[in-house]
Formats: C-alpha cells, sequence, structure tokens
C-alpha cells in the first residue's frame, strides 16, 4: 500500500490528470474532465493514506510521528468522504484516529499490533474442540 499501489495510480493516470488539469484552465467541461477530476481526487485520497500508513508503521515513534499520522488519517477521512458522500464511515475509520494517541502511549505499532494474534485465533478456530471426531 505505501509504495506499489500510489506508483501504480500515477503511472496509469499521472497524464490523464495532466490532461485534465490543462482542460480545466481552459474551461472545458465534459464526461472525461469530470472522470479525471475523479481519478485526481482517488489518488491524493490514497496518497495520504500511503503516507498516514508510513507516519504509522514505523520502527520508531514521537509526538512528530503521531502528529504527521493524525493530520494525514483525518485528511484521508475528509477525502474518503467528498469521494463517497452517501457512504457512512465505519467503525475502524472511528478508531484509526486514536492510533496517533497509541503511538505515544504505547511506542511503535510493531511491538503493540493484533495482526499476529488474529491470525492464531484463525488457527484455533480450526481446532476441534468438542471431543468428537469430524465435527467442529
Amino acid at each position: 500500500m505505501e509504495f506499489d499501489i500510489p506508483v501504480s495510480l500515477m503511472k496509469l493516470w499521472s497524464e490523464a490528470v495532466k490532461l485534465w488539469s490543462e482542460a480545466k484552465s481552459t474551461g472545458s467541461d465534459n464526461i472525461n474532465d469530470k472522470i479525471n477530476e475523479r481519478r485526481s481526487k482517488t489518488l491524493d485520497s490514497t496518497m495520504l493514506l500511503a503516507t498516514a500508513l508510513h507516519w504509522a508503521t514505523s520502527y520508531c515513534t514521537s509526538a512528530k510521528h503521531a502528529a504527521e499520522y493524525t493530520t494525514n488519517m483525518q485528511a484521508y477521512l475528509t477525502t474518503l468522504r467528498d469521494l463517497f458522500p452517501h457512504t457512512d464511515l465505519r467503525t475502524s475509520h472511528h478508531n484509526a484516529l486514536f492510533i496517533g494517541e497509541m503511538l505515544l502511549r504505547f511506542g511503535p505499532i510493531h511491538g503493540w499490533w493484533m495482526f499476529p494474534f488474529e491470525r492464531i485465533i484463525g488457527l484455533l478456530q480450526q481446532v476441534n474442540t468438542n471431543s468428537k471426531m469430524g465435527t467442529a
């Protein structure tokens, strides 16, 4: 997410976005302009998310890391509301706003994130615990 997707989008859409910027300055208004405007906003949103992830997943943390993460995450969520005005934000979006504070309290995210535990829970859910062969 931090590199591959933003770079791929930029390579795919950079020429189209450049043409859109030029057309916008000349006053042109057609369907391609609207598509390119949406692409530009989507690219901006993706870059904000990638930047927030970069600050959050660093192996060191500081007040600057927390502030940069929070600023980029808030901007990302704002762009989501702009791109998808009729879609409600989810609980995970709300929770993401607290990660900056958690970086300050608990240190680098790699020390306390839950992905390893969630994987173990997934493996444990596949274990037969009812003492009956062949049934879960």
